[in-house]
């Protein structure tokens, strides 16, 4: 796993103990998955004063972090702060203006199943 200074990282696990957001990373090229990286290390040891991330409320306590990836992709990542950890529901890549409602519902879901 990644060790970082201020916030922990946990990624979300089914039941079945499967990573979708580890998937996810290790689906990317290595230039994707170091830039997603970067900026999940620059969160955690920046926080709660980010100055190099962008991130954006969503719904309730699950927020966004913006990552742009090579040849223009635009990869999000959905989270929500648990303690001192930064719990990482649902990432994607996005290509359309809006968050689509299903990535969106997704997220939502991985939250009630943590927080309950």
């Amino acid at each position: 796993m990644y060790i970082f200074r201020v916030l922990g990282l946990v990624f979300y696990q089914t039941a079945a103990g499967r990573c979708p957001v580890q998937d996810y990373l290790e689906g990317q090229t290595d230039v994707d998955r170091a830039l997603i990286l970067a900026k999940v290390q620059a969160f955690c040891e920046e926080f709660p004063s980010l100055v190099t991330v962008s991130v954006k409320p969503l719904r309730g306590k699950i927020w966004e972090i913006r990552v742009a990836g090579a040849r223009g992709a635009q990869h999000r990542l959905l989270y929500f702060i648990a303690l001192k950890d930064l719990v990482v529901l649902h990432v994607f890549t996005k290509k359309s203006r809006k968050i689509p409602a299903r990535e969106l519902q997704q997220a939502e879901r991985r939250f009630k199943e943590m927080t309950t």
